[in-house]
């Protein structure tokens, strides 16, 4: 039986070198963590809330447990990394190839757009897009998807095109598009 358990979040790189660390122990109050004061407590998460979690730091998590016997076992995470800002923008163009930025399109029954994001930290997760139609200055209008309200998920394609869309002649249409990191912030243009 686990009648103590010491947690421990190490702020560092990959290589295992320790930055920062801190530290919050709870047991049965036996007290064998003598350094700390001990806390009775059931443990089967830990959260803090006191610290500060600077953007692109890598943490991990490791957890003492010890038995009636003095005996312990420890397991560390293999660690996460913290992102806090949202993707990034390279290019966005209109037309289907990768790095193209049309004018005009030839046929009043698709559209198409490019796009790049990067993210350093956490990585690409999904990107959306959608066709806004320019009704008057400053006034646009969705057309596609049809619903008018919602993005086309595309995954990790970084271009799409639409169908079953009727286009206008002569009138002004761009796409937005959205991307979503693997840390969940996302951004639209």
């Amino acid at each position: 039986k686990v009648v103590e358990y010491f947690v421990r979040v190490d702020e560092g790189d990959k290589t295992g070198s320790i930055l920062k660390q801190s530290a919050v122990n709870c047991g049965d109050g036996t007290g064998f963590f003598s350094h700390k004061e001990p806390v009775i407590c059931d443990v089967d998460s830990f959260e803090r809330h006191d610290f500060d979690i600077p953007h692109n730091t890598f943490y991990t998590v490791s957890i003492v447990a010890m038995n009636g016997a003095h005996a312990e076992s420890e397991k560390k995470s293999s660690g996460v990394r913290v992102d806090m800002t949202p993707p990034e923008l390279m290019f966005l163009g209109n037309g289907q190839n990768v790095d193209e930025d049309i004018e005009f399109f030839k046929s009043s029954s698709s559209f198409s757009a490019n796009w790049k994001f990067k993210d350093a930290e956490s990585g690409i997760d999904s990107h959306e897009w959608r066709v806004m139609k320019v009704v008057a200055d400053n006034v646009f209008v969705q057309v596609f998807p049809a619903d008018g309200k919602t993005w086309a998920n595309v995954g990790m394609s970084t271009s799409a095109s639409t169908s079953g869309v009727k286009f206008e002649k002569l009138s002004l249409y761009f796409a937005e598009v959205a991307c979503v990191n693997k840390a969940g912030k996302s951004v639209h243009f």
